[in-house]
């Protein structure tokens, strides 16, 4: 993790990273950066399609507030593992966030169209209000055994 203490240094970070990784600044594709300082940050190199020369940089950040939780559960009486638990509305923000970028990228990729997302949309939101919580944890339990062993690779068949 490298700190980054003003604004000035995301662009430096993001040259030694390019350097250190051998790309040349326009091969790399950036997200917006942190939205607050001083800040750790972490980040890797998703795996670039043949097709296109630009490598995606995604970055994870530590903000102080963060490590303000981090220090304040080391220093408790009786540190826990155990999940960190958002706030419904965070989580419920966090998903909307997530679907959006997948529907947005159906779109631009030429999956569909934004018309028949919405049709689906809604006959599987009906499909849904039909089931009942049996059925969706049996539909949750058959996509987790169909995940793939490493991400992006088919899994193997007996057809």
């Amino acid at each position: 993790m490298t700190l980054l203490i003003t604004q000035e240094d995301w662009p430096k970070y993001q040259g030694m990273y390019a350097q250190a990784g051998g790309f040349a600044a326009n091969q790399i594709g950036w997200g917006k950066g942190p939205i607050s300082y001083p800040c750790l940050v972490a980040s890797f190199t998703e795996k670039g399609s043949a097709l296109l020369s630009a490598k995606k940089v995604v970055s994870c950040y530590v903000y102080v507030s963060d490590a303000q939780k981090l220090v304040e559960t080391a220093q408790a009486a009786e540190p826990r593992l155990g999940a960190v638990v958002p706030s419904q509305a965070d989580f419920n923000k966090a998903v909307m966030a997530h679907l959006m970028t997948i529907i947005e990228g159906m779109v631009k990729i030429g999956m569909c169209t934004k018309d028949q997302y919405e049709t689906w949309f809604a006959t599987m939101l009906t499909k849904v209000d039909q089931m009942s919580m049996e059925d969706m944890e049996t539909i949750v339990r058959t996509l987790r055994e169909d995940e793939p062993d490493e991400p992006n690779e088919p899994k193997e068949t007996d057809d």
